[in-house]
């Protein structure tokens, strides 16, 4: 690379890193904010003991969120398009089972 062809590209970015003084930082004005609100109980499929991992999953070209809920160490999954229509909640079979 030439010294003219360094010194055009040197130039380009300078110009746009001082173009654009919003995609270097964050305005020191903007403050995170954390509301609560009232929601509906609800009751998951399975039983739960603990803590209920979710997550969301494309399969079959449709989101289905998956739910992992646990009583006494034995997990179980339920799967549905939203909180409110999960299926049943099955048993996951772990094989072999830690400390087998």
């Amino acid at each position: 690379m030439s010294h003219r062809t360094f010194t055009f590209f040197t130039f380009a970015l300078i110009t746009f890193v001082v173009q654009s003084p919003g995609l270097i930082s964050q305005s020191a004005s903007t403050t995170p904010r954390v509301e609560l609100s009232a929601a509906p109980r609800v009751r998951f499929t399975g039983d739960v003991d603990s803590n209920s991992p979710a997550v969301w999953q494309r399969l079959g070209g449709l989101n289905q969120l998956l739910v992992l809920t646990s009583v006494g160490g034995q997990p179980s999954l339920a799967s549905g398009p939203q909180l409110d229509r999960l299926s049943v909640a099955l048993p996951v079979v772990v094989h072999p089972w830690p400390g087998e």
